[in-house]
């Protein structure tokens, strides 16, 4: 052989070689370690779910035609702090989702963007997934989903971080919710100018809050709630409760900033701080004509302006049944131990702590002192349905015992003593 077809065929070799370990390091890594690897092992069916592990896992799921009746489940917790290179672009991780998402309880972390890691939850469930030390900034967003609709169900998930709104519907979990929020809860700082809510800027009509709570703190304008912003029209939020702060300056809830027409506040409590200038309240704002808050009460410290109440600053043309409050309540001008103002609104056996409260007056519902609103008869009489009775009902909503500091509490919702 001459020494040309020598170095030819050295030369082959060599390239045979490195073909050989290259493809072999290719199959090793792709089939071996996840994160080599963007589309993430499943067929997407019930039984055979796409496992997501990876974060480019996440990113892949945006590039799907659609969703729609596919199933993902999180197999471990996945770091998403390469958003921050991407934070200025205004584009979900995940965009439309219609499928069905069961985070297994994991958590994804260091989200960042100027939209929520959803954008649209559409059709779908999303399950038992938290988000943690996420940082987004943008308009109309919420720090888990933008928004949540057409009978889709958010359950069992969360947030933690920093989520600041620069116009309205600015949420701790979602923008805007016109579907199913289940055993969800925030620790964030919310901020915002008008529509922010601790888990949800704007509840819109047909949307339901169920077995929430918020820990964070809510800032913004006007429409500010501990757990919603705005609670529209045939809006449910049943289960709920405030254990943080709300600071805003026009209708100011610990729970809802504004309650439209034929809006449901019930089953509820609020146990933090809560000021404002104009329509602030331990609960609601403002309440409009045909909303109703029922089996609710306030612990929040609760402090403003024009018309404070205990639970409600205006309440107009409403009905407010079977609530208390004991927070203290001041203001600089009206204020009152349940309601500060009241326009034709209706209040039923309902009562507020004239010594804690620190408020002789009250528009509408009748005042009571420490030892009275400690009193199991003083609710009875009144129609209470407490458990172990049957003459007021059976559905038992309250129980009174030596929890809560001796006050009627809802056995259903997990209690947060101060």
């Amino acid at each position: 052989m001459n020494k040309q077809n020598k170095e030819y065929t050295k030369s082959n070799s060599r390239l045979l070689f490195g073909l050989i370990i290259t493809g072999f390091l290719i199959v090793c890594c792709s089939t071996t370690d996840p994160k080599y690897n963007s589309i993430p092992e499943g067929t997407g069916t019930e039984d055979d779910p796409y496992q997501i592990a990876t974060f480019e896992h996440l990113v892949w799921i945006d590039t799907i035609d659609t969703t729609t009746g596919l199933y993902f489940i999180q197999i471990q917790d996945i770091d998403a702090s390469e958003t921050a290179e991407t934070a200025s672009e205004e584009d979900n991780l995940i965009g439309q989702f219609k499928g069905f998402y069961d985070g297994q309880d994991h958590l994804i972390d260091n989200y960042s963007g100027q939209e929520g890691l959803f954008g649209s939850i559409n059709s779908a469930i999303v399950e038992n997934l938290g988000l943690t030390n996420i940082n987004v900034i943008g308009s109309y967003i919420g720090g888990f989903a933008d928004t949540n609709n057409n009978n889709s169900i958010i359950r069992n998930c969360y947030t933690t971080g920093f989520v600041s709104g620069t116009h309205q519907q600015t949420g701790g979990l979602v923008s805007s919710n016109s579907a199913s929020i289940i055993d969800g809860y925030s620790l964030c700082v919310v901020e915002g100018v008008e529509e922010v809510g601790g888990l949800a800027g704007k509840n819109r009509t047909n949307g339901n809050l169920f077995y929430s709570r918020f820990f964070g703190s809510v800032i913004g304008e006007d429409k500010i709630g501990g757990i919603v912003g705005l609670s529209d029209e045939n809006s449910v939020i049943d289960g709920c409760y405030l254990a943080g702060s709300v600071n805003g300056i026009e209708n100011v809830g610990g729970l809802v900033g504004y309650m439209s027409t034929y809006s449901a506040l019930l089953n509820c409590y609020s146990n933090g701080t809560v000021s404002g200038d104009i329509h602030c309240g331990g609960l609601v704002g403002r309440t409009r004509p045909g909303s109703a808050i029922s089996n609710c009460y306030n612990r929040s410290v609760v402090s403003g302006s024009v018309s404070t109440g205990g639970l409600v600053g205006w309440h107009d043309s409403a009905l407010l049944r079977y609530c208390y409050n004991i927070g203290s309540v001041s203001g600089s001008g009206l204020s009152g131990g349940l309601i500060a103002m009241n326009t034709s609104a209706e209040v039923i056996a309902s009562f507020w702590n004239t010594q804690t409260t620190g408020q002789p007056y009250s528009a509408g519902g009748t005042g009571k002192t420490t030892n009275e609103m400690k009193t199991l008869s003083i609710y009875l009489d009144a129609d209470w349905d407490f458990e172990g009775e049957s003459e007021n009902g059976t559905d038992e909503y309250w129980i009174m015992d030596d929890n809560n500091s001796g006050y009627p509490y809802l056995w259903f919702v997990p209690l947060v003593e101060k």
